[in-house]
């Protein structure tokens, strides 16, 4: 189910995130619980469509063809869904400085550190880190908690983010 992870910054800052239980994508770990599946779909659907898909960084990363222009958020992972979440990891592998793998999925991240995963002695952010921060840093729209987005957010969404995780 889809929750919020509450921390602070490297400036000591709030930081909320969004976050998943489990992989969304086509991946051999993937389980595409509904809620984590409409929570990457709003995710992907304000960063490509409402914000134009515009980075930190003023890099314009482009919606995939599939799709006709848009994504439902329905919870349900099917062509389109995977389409949004592939070309989102293929360019984010293309215009950021940090490794990034397409495994094909966005995996959660660790509740204990707020984004950031450790596999044996490698560390690095997830894909989810970066789209949150796509989506939410920033003035005006990007500032608005997702759970007030009754536009965009279906309820069963909404009362599954007043989940807050408090780290550190």
């Amino acid at each position: 189910m889809a929750y919020v992870l509450e921390t602070r910054d490297h400036r000591g800052m709030p930081l909320r995130r969004y976050n998943i239980d489990a992989v969304v994508g086509r991946n051999p770990r993937a389980r595409n619980l509904k809620l984590d599946v409409k929570l990457v779909q709003v995710l992907l659907k304000i960063f490509y469509y409402e914000l134009g898909g515009r980075s930190d960084s003023g890099t314009r990363f482009e919606p995939p063809a599939i799709g006709g222009g848009d994504i439902a958020v329905d919870g349900i992972h099917g062509p389109v869904t995977q389409a949004h979440i592939d070309t989102f990891l293929d360019q984010l592998r293309k215009y950021e400085t940090e490794p990034i793998n397409n495994d094909h999925g966005f995996d959660p991240m660790s509740r204990k550190s707020g984004g950031l995963v450790v596999h044996g002695r490698r560390v690095y952010l997830v894909a989810l880190v970066w789209l949150n921060d796509y989506c939410f840093r920033g003035d005006g729209l990007r500032s608005m908690p997702l759970e007030a987005r009754s536009d965009i957010v279906p309820v069963d969404l909404a009362a599954a983010l007043s989940k807050v995780y408090r780290i550190g």
